[in-house]
């Protein structure tokens, strides 16, 4: 959709629970030879909202992620527009379940990412079926290395001593 029409049509995909990728042209549509070359630059879903026209005032707008193993559960929240970033764990995986639903019905999050595959804990799966109003993001476990995500951290927050401030599931 064209530049000036695009946030209407942006706010309506993203509350119908899709993901918007924003494209540019990048090169001279005069020296283009059939379609011009558009790059995406930036993606927008329901839990990256920042535009306050976008955002209901009166609730924060939280994405999740959401890491279980065989040791327990790890839960973060984080509302962009705010600032705010929250984060909890929970050891034994007996309980991993009950605890996340307890977490994500606290914070009643837009978006989740689960570093599981779908069906894989069907008290979750229900859980998102009935009781949540929000898009979920089933990720590959590989994209939740615990060496990469610690770095990753340590870049975001620096001065941060994770191993000992945090401590690790």
């Amino acid at each position: 959709v064209p530049y000036h029409s695009a946030e209407g049509h942006i706010a309506k995909l993203v509350e119908r629970g899709y993901k918007v990728a924003i494209c540019e042209q990048v090169e001279d549509p005069k020296e283009a030879k059939g379609i011009v070359k558009r790059e995406i630059i930036r993606m927008i879903t329901p839990g990256t909202l920042t535009e306050s026209e976008m955002l209901d005032e009166k609730m924060n707008n939280y994405i999740a992620s959401v890491f279980i193993n065989e040791e327990g559960a790890g839960v973060c929240f984080a509302d962009i527009s705010t600032g705010y970033f929250s984060a909890t764990s929970s050891r034994g995986q007996e309980k991993s379940e009950k605890f996340v639903i307890d977490q994500l019905g606290a914070y009643r999050p837009k978006e989740v990412i689960l570093n599981f595959p779908e069906h894989q804990y069907p008290k979750l799966d229900d859980f998102f079926a009935k009781r949540m109003n929000c898009m979920a993001n089933y990720w590959q476990f590989e994209y939740f290395s615990y060496p990469d995500s610690l770095e990753r951290c340590k870049t975001q927050f620096k001065g941060v001593d994770f191993l000992s401030d945090v401590g690790t599931l």
